[in-house]
Formats: C-alpha cells, sequence, structure tokens
C-alpha cells in the first residue's frame, strides 16, 4: 500500500492522476483500487465537488470486482451538479451494465434511450468526447445482441472492439465475452484461448475466478 499511497498524495496535490487510475484500468486490480479510495475517502470528505467522482470511481471497482449490490449503492448517489459530456457518457454507461447484470431489459432500453439524447442535450463536447460515446453506444448494441443470441452480430463486434480499445481491464472484459460465445459453440480450443487470456492478465478481477472455473470444464 505504500506505492498506493504515494499515488494517493500525488493526486491530493494535483497531479500524476492517471497512474493511479491505471491500477484499475491498466492493472487490472479492482481491489487494491478500491481500498486506494477508502483511503482517499478519508481526504476527500471536506471536498463536495468531488464526491461524486469518488463514487463513479468506487463502483467501478467494486463492479469489476463482482460486488454489484455494493457498486450499484455507490452509483445511486452519483448526481453530477453540473452536467460535462463525457461524464455523463460514462455514468449512462455504468447504468446500462448494471441493468443488463441484472437481466433488466426494460431498463436497458431506457437508459439506452436517455443516452441517445446526450448529444443534444449537452453541445458542448470534442471529437475524443464523442469517439467514446460512440464506443458506449456500442456496449450497449452488444449487449442486445447478447441478450437476442445474436452470436455472430456479437462476436463481430466484440472482435471490432477488442482491436480498438486500450485499456486492459476493457480487453479482459472482451475476451471473457468472445470465450462464452466459444464454449457455446463446443469451439474448445478457442474459448480456451481467450480464458487463458483472461486468467494471465485479470489480475483481481472476478472474471479470473469464473475463466478459472469454466477452464477446469474444459479440460
Amino acid at each position: 500500500m505504500i506505492i498506493v499511497a504515494g499515488m494517493i498524495a500525488n493526486i491530493l496535490i494535483g497531479y500524476n492522476a492517471n497512474q493511479f487510475i491505471y491500477i484499475l484500468f491498466q492493472d487490472c486490480d479492482p481491489q487494491k483500487m478500491y481500498d486506494a479510495m477508502l483511503l482517499l475517502d478519508v481526504k476527500e470528505k471536506k471536498k463536495a465537488s468531488k464526491n461524486d467522482h469518488y463514487f463513479h470511481l468506487a463502483q467501478s471497482c467494486l463492479f469489476y470486482e463482482g460486488k454489484l449490490d455494493e457498486g450499484f449503492e455507490y452509483l445511486q448517489k452519483v448526481d453530477y451538479k453540473k452536467k460535462f459530456f463525457s461524464k455523463e457518457v460514462s455514468y449512462y454507461s455504468a447504468l446500462a451494465n448494471y441493468a443488463y447484470l441484472q437481466n433488466d431489459r426494460e431498463a436497458h432500453n431506457r437508459i439506452k434511450n436517455e443516452f441517445k439524447q446526450l448529444p443534444n442535450q449537452i453541445k458542448k463536447h470534442n471529437k475524443m468526447e464523442l469517439k467514446t460515446y460512440n464506443s458506449v453506444e456500442n456496449y450497449m448494441l452488444l449487449k442486445e445482441y447478447l441478450w437476442d443470441e445474436k452470436d455472430s452480430e456479437a462476436r463481430m463486434l466484440l472482435n471490432e472492439l477488442l482491436s480498438q480499445e486500450v485499456f486492459l481491464v476493457n480487453q479482459v472484459t472482451f475476451h471473457m465475452y468472445l470465450a462464452k460465445l466459444d464454449l457455446k459453440e463446443q469451439e474448445y480450443t478457442n474459448a480456451k484461448m481467450h480464458l487463458e487470456y483472461v486468467i494471465a492478465h485479470g489480475n483481481t478481477m472476478k472474471a479470473v475466478k469464473e475463466a478459472k472455473e469454466l477452464l477446469q470444464q474444459i479440460d
């Protein structure tokens, strides 16, 4: 925790924030990231303007750990007073993830419809933010393909997303989806390859435990 504490100190004086965030997104270590967030909480309680950002990051850690109820509790606390395009995109992406895992298609449809209104509601956004918006739109489409068992379309979209993804935590997630599609089609060699990727790179993500269990079933 010494390294993590040092990163927190850097954030508090206004630099090196990306290195801190990468504990989750590049190191795939939601447990360490959440422990760091708990330490940060002590410092941040007096800064109400940063509470929403803290809540959002905390829910991300718990989500990837598989602690969905706890993560959703944090997400429900998020209430950005001033609307920024990138923050709203990230917020709706998280909402859609929970709706999918809760198998709530009605909620997912509602979230997607509200998400589609964001570019008109928040005019101020740049090309990079719009690119992220389009990626999240594709994530939502992926969930619909999976719901509808459009496996061919899901596989094609997953491979496209994987080829463009820069964050390891998302790459691990996409490999997990591909593994499950392969298992469904009894393509065990390919499934094993994707599961081994998840295990090798997923660190403390819940997906690693699930991948090990599935790999044992194949072997």
